[in-house]
């Protein structure tokens, strides 16, 4: 057997990777829309209520909301894009300065040390959505999702 017939046999028949797509924003936009809604609508809504409730609570509720509840959310839209589209690797960076963005915008309650709040923040939303577009696309790949 020759060098050349080994490294061919080594060779899986019929093994796929995970489906990747690039990345089109024409493509993608119910996805965009469903994050900017999670990072910048919502949160007018907490704004909204510390004007009509003059309470200091509602930032507290916030911040719950941007931490726990935000990566839920991400990590839902970062699902069914992975698993509607298949795998990409743009998607969550493009979630995460989103995210980076209406933290800067909204948050009034961020300590001095902005800059790594911020990258804190980042690094998690980039990590929910690459992971649950990772198990969209596997999901798809596996159950041959149209």
């Amino acid at each position: 057997m020759s060098k050349k017939d080994r490294r061919k046999s080594g060779k899986k028949i019929g093994a796929k990777p995970l489906p990747r797509v690039e990345f089109e924003v024409s493509s993608s936009r119910s996805y965009l829309l469903a994050t900017l809604l999670i990072f910048h609508v919502v949160p007018l809504i907490f704004v909204a209520m510390q004007f009509i409730m003059k309470d200091q609570n509602v930032m507290g509720m916030y911040m719950y909301f941007s931490v726990y509840f935000n990566s839920m959310l991400v990590a839902a839209v970062g699902f069914v894009y992975g698993l509607k589209k298949g795998f990409n690797v743009k998607f969550p960076i493009v979630i995460s300065v989103i995210a980076v963005l209406s933290i800067l915008f909204y948050g009034g309650y961020m300590p001095s040390e902005t800059i790594n709040v911020l990258f804190a923040f980042g690094i998690t939303y980039v990590l929910f959505a690459f992971g649950s577009i990772l198990l969209g696309a596997f999901l798809k790949k596996t159950f041959n999702f149209e």
